[in-house]
């Protein structure tokens, strides 16, 4: 929800007489709904047959899209197929919110390369191909631009929102070798 929409919503509070506990409820209601914490948890990372997210509401069965970070190519669906391990994972760190990461196994349509390193997308995103990576639009109209890059010892997968640049999805993997660093602006 944009900040124009945001201020419409609060100014008709408090131009229509409503009770201060339902205008209070509302607005809470609609941040945390329409937070970035919600959306990120629909993109994850993809490496080979381990989806690794934030969300440990995913059922067996759900679908994901697959985005390729290194030439931005979309697949299409890959499903889970369980939870891997109780643990939180080592290797992928988000480094937006330091929240724990759960590793989830999928498969993947015979289509999709054996070894896919990128972005798993759950739910009704519409992805398209940009210039630089991958554009989402999220459910709840929120489009994001995917993309990925490295540092000196890793790879980091990023959502920044389309409209201003705000980083809302960035997850990180520590690969613990010399890359020639290519990020840029990752505050």
């Amino acid at each position: 929800m944009n900040n124009y929409r945001m201020r419409a919503l609060i100014e008709l509070f408090f131009i229509y007489k409503v009770s201060n506990k339902l205008r209070v409820a509302c607005i809470l209601a609609g941040f945390f709904f329409l937070s970035p914490q919600v959306f990120s948890q629909q993109v994850g990372v993809v490496d080979g047959e381990i989806y690794y997210t934030v969300n440990a509401d995913l059922k067996n069965g759900d679908a994901l899209q697959l985005v390729d970070w290194g030439d931005a190519s979309i697949y299409c669906c890959a499903k889970i197929i369980g939870r891997k391990s109780g643990k939180d994972s080592p290797s992928i760190f988000d480094s937006l919110q330091d929240r724990s990461i759960i590793e989830y196994s999928i498969s993947k349509p015979e289509k999709v390369p054996e070894y896919l390193n990128g972005f798993g997308v759950i739910g009704n995103a519409k992805l398209n191909k940009k210039r630089g990576g991958v554009n989402a639009m999220l459910d709840h109209g929120l489009e994001i631009h995917l993309s990925g890059c490295m540092s000196m010892e890793g790879i980091h997968y990023v959502g920044r929102r389309v409209d201003n640049g705000k980083i809302l999805v960035h997850f990180y993997k520590n690969m613990d070798v010399d890359f020639d660093p290519t990020c840029k602006n990752l505050s």
